[in-house]
This record gives C-alpha cells, structure tokens and sequence, in this order.
C-alpha cells in the first residue's frame, strides 16, 4: 500500500511539475539515438542502470529476510510467489524449474522498463543539445548546464552543418540521456530472438532430433498417403513460418505499445489539465503491467509447448 502511495505521490509531483514550470521536450524519434558513448545509445544506457536497480533491489532483500517482512520483502515475495504459481500451474514438474527463472527475469526486466517509460515527460528534457534544421527549440528556452548556444552552433558547422551562425535564430533538439529500453525496437527485438531461440532449445532437449520433425513431415508421404501427406508438409511448412512470425509479433506489440504510450505522455502534459494527465500516467502503468506479463505468459506458452509432447502433469 505504501508503494502505491508512493508511485501515485510522485506522478502527481511529476505531472504538477511539468504543467507549472514547463520546460523543453525531446524530438519525438523513434530509433534510440547515440549520447556520444560509442555504439552505446539513449535506451541501451538506461537499460544498463534499470539491470543494477533490479540487482540492488535483490540484494538487499536477499541480505535481510525476515520472519514479519516488511513492505518492500513483502512486495517481492508476492510477485515472485504469483509467477511461481502461474509457471507451475501451466508447466510439468520437470520444466516448470527451468522455466521460472527465465520467465520471472523477463517479466521484471519488462515491467520496470516499461513503468520507466511514465518518466518520459520529464526525463526528454535532460539530455545533449544538438542544432538541428528540424529542431524546434530556441536558444531562450534552453538551460544549459555545460556550455552554451554558440558553442553547439560551433561543433555543429565544424561536423559540416549549415545551421544560422547566430544563436539568436537557430533552432535546436534534445536527445534525452535516458530512454524506456522498451521503446526501443533494437531490444524488443533481441528479447523476442532470445525468446524463440530457447524455445528451439526446449524443443530439442526434450525431445531430441525428432523435434525436426514438427516442421518437417515428409514421413507423412508414406504413413498417410500423397494427399494428405502433402496436407501434412504443408503444416508443417506453416509452424516452422509462425516460428519466426512470433518473432515479429514479440516484438513489434511490446515496441508499439510503449512507445506510443511514451508519445501520448509527452504530447498530452502540453495539452490537458493536472487530473486528465494523472488518469492517462494510470493508463500506461496499466498497460506496462499487461505487456510485461502477457511477454511472460506467451514466453511460458512457448516454452511449455516446445515440450509437452514429453511430459505428463
């Protein structure tokens, strides 16, 4: 109870915040952009500290179990008790261990980048300056920490820019130092290629090189005739193509979902009073707890399927 007070408190903070004393948002992009640290871009960086938060969290309350817990052991306790529950009751006996830890670590990596993403009104105006032709923000509007207008209109023509010379009439861009990893496709992507990889794996563990044959069914030819064998081929043909087709849906629902959520927030905080931005920061922690948990329940499914055919409940 306390959490949620907590949450809802510091939503409310955000959002006053941002209506009373606003300040300059990012461009709107949809690929996570470089922040000047290499191949490392916005998405990528917050996805590194939202991975230590998860760590910390767990050491901590790894290091102090107690017999009355309090609200955070609490909290963990039912979350990682209501996955537990969910992966034995849909899993065997012999794969629902192997399962638990992959499904739990995706669905908590998911529903703290995806909550993370509520933070985008506030975190896209903190970031690295660049003068931009399509830029919308003028010198005055800007707070720069390090630096200043002349300065990012002056590594802008040395990299061969043709921005205005004069500060006074350039336009500029953010590039926020923190994005939601969820709204980046690159990672969506990469869980959804993890995902059906160890559902392959599955597969061949628990059944061997047989697994080849729910997609290649040419035995079909002679156990049930040339007719319905080509019918047979023909599935076949089809499971093997929605293999890689869960690959696409993975992905592109979690990325979508997200980042039109991010896209909504940022718009809407200019647009709309106080209470009908706190009903639309409800809306996308709603959301970001059904993407992370139907991502862990398809993944589940996946990995349940891949085995089935072994196991009995």
């Amino acid at each position: 109870m306390k959490i949620a007070l907590l949450i809802v408190v510091g939503v409310a903070v955000l959002v006053a915040g941002n209506l009373l004393m606003p300040v300059p948002q990012a461009a709107i992009e949809v690929a996570a952009e470089p922040i000047g640290l290499g191949p490392v871009t916005n998405a990528v960086l917050t996805s590194f500290i939202l991975s230590a938060a998860i760590l910390l969290v767990a050491f901590v309350v790894g290091r102090n179990l107690k017999q009355r817990p309090g609200g955070l052991q609490n909290a963990v306790e039912a979350l990682v008790e209501g996955l537990d529950n969910l992966v034995n009751q849909t899993a065997t006996r012999t794969w629902a261990p192997r399962f638990f830890p992959i499904c739990t670590t995706i669905f908590i990596f998911l529903l703290v980048s995806n909550w993370f993403g509520i933070l985008s009104p506030a975190l896209g105006s903190i970031g690295i300056i660049h003068a931009s032709d399509h830029g919308s923000l003028a010198a005055e509007d800007i707070t720069f920490l390090r630096g200043s207008a002349e300065q990012v209109l002056a590594d802008h023509a040395a990299h061969g820019g043709d921005a205005p010379h004069d500060a006074d009439h350039a336009k500029f861009l953010i590039v926020p130092l923190l994005r939601a990893p969820s709204s980046d496709l690159n990672l969506t992507l990469t869980l959804a290629l993890i995902t059906m990889f160890l559902v392959q794996v599955f597969g061949f563990w628990s059944r061997g090189v047989g697994y080849i044959g729910q997609f290649l069914r040419f035995r079909s030819l002679k156990t049930k005739g040339v007719l319905m064998g080509l019918v047979d081929i023909f599935v076949g043909f089809i499971e093997g193509l929605s293999e890689f087709a869960k690959v696409v849906s993975f992905s592109f629902r979690l990325f979508g979902n997200i980042f039109a959520g991010e896209v909504i927030l940022i718009v809407i905080t200019s647009l709309v009073s106080l209470v009908l931005v706190v009903v639309f920061f409800g809306l996308e922690l709603f959301v970001g707890l059904i993407q992370a948990f139907v991502f862990f329940m398809l993944s589940l499914a996946f990995f349940h399927l891949a085995t089935v055919h072994h196991d009995d409940h």
